[in-house]
């Protein structure tokens, strides 16, 4: 693959990674606000009509789970993808921080970041000339 190929990959998967962010902290929200309201409601209340309290929470945690789950492994690809491309890469310490990056999502970041600014040799060589 291209360098720049490499860096459109990268661009992409930093978005992916800001939006799971944010799905993420939508979804914590969304289960404590729900487990509020079925804390809220009498008993009496909740054991003559359960289904619709325990339907929503049980749908949207379900649908939430599916859309964090889908944008993580198209993530997980995309990543994959660019650690792939930066084995090429001359100097080894954004391969690094991608292999860290599995397992510390502020390291892949940086890794991500640090490919975005990586500079063929080529390019290089034509903007000193």
């Amino acid at each position: 693959m291209k360098l720049q190929t490499t860096k459109t990959l990268a661009i992409i998967s930093i978005a992916l990674y800001g939006l799971l962010v944010v799905m993420s902290i939508l979804f914590a929200l969304f289960v404590i606000d729900k487990t509020f309201i079925l804390a809220t409601i009498s008993p009496e209340e909740l054991e003559a009509t359960p289904f619709p309290y325990l339907r929503y929470l049980l749908y949207g945690t379900v649908v939430f789970s599916l859309l964090v789950a889908l944008l993580f492994m198209a993530y997980q690809v995309l990543y994959t993808l660019v650690f792939v491309e930066t084995i090429g890469f001359k100097k080894k310490t954004t391969m690094i921080l991608l292999i860290v990056g599995y397992v510390v999502w502020v390291v892949a970041l940086v890794g991500l970041i640090m490919t975005l600014v990586h500079k063929d040799k080529d390019e290089s060589k034509q903007l000193e000339n």
